[in-house]
C-alpha cells in the first residue's frame, strides 16, 4: 500500500469509526492532539483534538441515526480530499439552536486533510450549512432546492487508473479563469462534456446538467458579481479526479436570489472536485460557503449566540 493509499484509508476508517459508530475514545488513533481545524462548520470550536470531537459530537447528538457516506476520496502527497453525504433524522439534541422535530436531513460537504505521521494534522472543509438550515426550516430557500440525494450521490467513486495529460490538468483552472471570471462561454464547450453532471444544491436543477445549463449558471453569477475573482488555494489530483480549494471575491452589484444589489464585498471559500475523461470534465461536485455569502450581503442573519451548539 502506498502512503497515499494509507492516508485515504486513514480518513475513511476515521469517519466509519468515529462518525458512523460513535467510538469517540478512539479519536487519538486518527487525529493529532494539536490538530488544526480551519473554517469549522460551527462557531466556538476549540483548538486541537477537541475541535473534531466537538463537531462530530454535536451532529451525532442531534442525529442519533447519522450515517456518513464517502462519495469521493482522493489523495496526493500528504493531502486527502473527501466528498461526503450524511443522512440522519433530527430526533436527538438541538441542532444549531433548532429543537428536534424528527426531520430527515441530507447534509453534504467537502473536506481536505493534511496527514502527518499517520494522523490527521490539519483539516479544511466546506459544509452546506445553508442547506441544513433550510431543511430545518430556519433559513429561506428561494430556489426550493432539493436535498443532494440524487442516485449519483449515494455511491462512492474510486479514482481510476488514469493519467491526466498536461492539458487535462488545466481544465478546472480554465473553467474558473476563462469562463467564471473571464466570461468566455466557448470555454465551457471546450472543457465540459455535453452531458456533464454538476452536483451542487444551490445551483438550480436546470443548470446542473449539460454545457448550456452551466453557461446559464455562470451568467447569473457574473451578473451578481461582475468583478468576480477566484484564487486557487490548493490543488490535488489523482487518477481521473482533480480537486481545488478556492477563495471567491466579488462585489454584489447585481440581483441575487431575487434581492437587489447591495454593493457589499463578498469573500467565501469553497471546493470543486472534477472527474476527467477523454479531455473533458464529466462530473463536478461544487461546495461553497453559501450561508457566509448570504450573511455578507445581508440576506441571512449572523448566527446568534443562542443558535450556537453547546
Amino acid at each position: 500500500m502506498t502512503s497515499v493509499d494509507a492516508n485515504k484509508q486513514l480518513v475513511m476508517r476515521y469517519f466509519d469509526t468515529i462518525w458512523n459508530s460513535g467510538d469517540f475514545e478512539r479519536e487519538p488513533e486518527f487525529v493529532a492532539q494539536d490538530c488544526i481545524v480551519h473554517a469549522p462548520p460551527m462557531p466556538g470550536v476549540p483548538a486541537g483534538i477537541a475541535g473534531p470531537l466537538m463537531i462530530v459530537g454535536t451532529f451525532r447528538e442531534a442525529l442519533p441515526d447519522l450515517r456518513l457516506t464517502n462519495i469521493v476520496v482522493i489523495g496526493a502527497g500528504d493531502r486527502v480530499i473527501q466528498r461526503w453525504i450524511v443522512h440522519g433524522s433530527h430526533t436527538g439534541a438541538e441542532l444549531f439552536g433548532v429543537p428536534p422535530q424528527g426531520t430527515s436531513l441530507v447534509l453534504s460537504g467537502i473536506n481536505e486533510f493534511r496527514i502527518e505521521d499517520g494522523k490527521i494534522a490539519e483539516r479544511w472543509g466546506t459544509m452546506d450549512v445553508l442547506g441544513m438550515l433550510q431543511q430545518l426550516g430556519v433559513a429561506p430557500d428561494p430556489q426550493q432546492s432539493p436535498p443532494p440525494d440524487d442516485a449519483e450521490e449515494t455511491e462512492t467513486r474510486q479514482a481510476a487508473g488514469y493519467t491526466m495529460s498536461a492539458e487535462e490538468q488545466e481544465l478546472g483552472r480554465r473553467s474558473h479563469d476563462e469562463f467564471m471570471v473571464g466570461g468566455r462561454e466557448e470555454t465551457v464547450d471546450e472543457v465540459y462534456a455535453p452531458d456533464a453532471v454538476i452536483f451542487g444544491r444551490h445551483i438550480p436543477p436546470e443548470q446542473r446538467r449539460g454545457t448550456e445549463g452551466f453557461k446559464s449558471y455562470g451568467r447569473v453569477l457574473r451578473t451578481a458579481f461582475p468583478d468576480i475573482e477566484i484564487v486557487h488555494d490548493s490543488f490535488v489530483t489523482e487518477g481521473d479526479f482533480q480537486a481545488f480549494r478556492w477563495t471567491f471575491h466579488g462585489t454584489h452589484q447585481g440581483p441575487m436570489f431575487g434581492a437587489p444589489p447591495t454593493a457589499k464585498p463578498v469573500s467565501i471559500e469553497g471546493y470543486d472536485i472534477l472527474r476527467i475523461r477523454d479531455g473533458k470534465i464529466v462530473e463536478a461536485w461544487i461546495e461553497q460557503d453559501m450561508i457566509g455569502l448570504l450573511q455578507q450581503i445581508g440576506l441571512a442573519p449572523e448566527p446568534a449566540e443562542s443558535a450556537q451548539p453547546a
